[in-house]
C-alpha cells in the first residue's frame, strides 16, 4: 500500500541517500516537477546537480545539502526552501520537507516538494509562475 501512495502521490517525493549523497528512488510527480522525461535522469543526482550554484541566501548548494542533512540528523526532520534547476534550465522554487526512514538498517531521507507554497505566502511569485501553477491546478481537476 505505501509503495501505491509513493508512485501515485501528486507531490513530488525522493528517497535521498545522505552518506552517498544521491537520490536513489523518486516518484512520477518528481520525474514531472523536474521535467526529466524519465525516472533515470534523476537516480544517482546529487541535490546540487539539479540546483543553481546558489541558493537564494547566498549559499551553495553544495554546502545548503551539507547544512539540511546535519539539521535533518540532530532535529528528525526538517522543512525549508529550496531553489531547484529543472532540465529545460528553469528555475523553481520549493518548499522541501526532509524526514529520515529507516528502509532495510539503512537510513534514507524522505524529501517531499511543495511548489512555489512560500513564494505565494510572501506575494513573490510572477505573472509567468502564477499562470503556470493556474494551468497546472486547472489540469489536474
Amino acid at each position: 500500500m505505501f509503495q501505491l501512495l509513493f508512485e501515485r502521490s501528486a507531490d513530488a517525493i525522493w528517497l535521498f541517500d545522505p552518506q552517498a549523497g544521491v537520490f536513489v528512488d523518486c516518484n512520477s510527480a518528481a520525474v514531472e516537477l523536474m521535467r526529466a522525461g524519465t525516472k533515470e535522469k534523476l537516480l544517482g543526482a546529487r541535490p546540487e546537480d539539479l540546483s543553481p550554484l546558489l541558493q537564494p541566501d547566498g549559499t551553495s548548494s553544495r554546502e545548503k545539502t551539507a547544512q539540511v542533512v546535519a539539521l535533518v540528523e540532530e532535529r528528525g526532520s526538517h522543512r525549508f526552501e529550496w531553489v531547484a534547476r529543472r532540465f529545460d534550465g528553469h528555475e523553481v522554487p520549493l518548499e522541501v520537507l526532509l524526514t529520515p526512514i529507516d528502509v532495510g538498517g539503512r537510513s534514507l531521507h524522505r524529501r517531499g516538494f511543495a511548489r512555489y507554497y512560500r513564494a505565494q505566502a510572501h506575494g513573490s511569485r510572477t505573472a509567468r509562475e502564477r499562470a503556470e501553477v493556474s494551468r497546472t491546478f486547472r489540469s489536474q481537476f
